[in-house]
Order: structure tokens, then C-alpha cells, then sequence
């Protein structure tokens, strides 16, 4: 395996957001030291309602310099 991922379920507070936890672990072959993330994906819909935004704030371990920066990835999944 080069990587492994689990999530919890979407759980929501609000009428249009849900919120889930996230791990991935990377194996050596994908990097040298491996390494593993441990995120929050917050969803919502798009204001069109035609799709979602799945906003993505990682915490990284094991991987070089990851005390130095915390990645933030925006989704934009929508329906064609």
C-alpha cells in the first residue's frame, strides 16, 4: 500500500454544514520518512446549490518542516 485513509462520518450542527475527521498515512515508497495528516473537512453547498465546498485544514507528522506550515485545501465538487 502506498497510502491508507479513514473518515469519520459527515456530522452537522447547521442546516448546511457538516464536518468530518480525516487521516491519511503515507508510506515510505511515497515518501522517504513517511508520514501521516490528520485534517478536518468542513461541507457546504454551493450557493447555487448545484454541487458542494469541501474546505480542508491538515495537521501533518513525520513529514519535513510540517511544524512550519499548515495546509489548507478548498474542493469545489459540483454537478455538470
Amino acid at each position: 500500500k502506498i497510502f491508507s485513509i479513514s473518515a469519520t462520518q459527515w456530522e452537522s450542527d447547521k442546516p448546511d454544514e457538516s464536518e468530518r475527521q480525516i487521516h491519511y498515512k503515507f508510506s515510505s515508497k511515497l515518501s522517504p520518512v513517511g508520514g501521516e495528516v490528520t485534517g478536518i473537512q468542513l461541507k457546504s453547498p454551493m450557493p447555487n446549490k448545484k454541487g458542494w465546498i469541501i474546505e480542508e485544514v491538515m495537521e501533518l507528522q513525520g513529514v519535513l518542516l510540517a511544524d512550519f506550515f499548515t495546509p489548507r485545501i478548498r474542493y469545489q465538487i459540483e454537478d455538470l
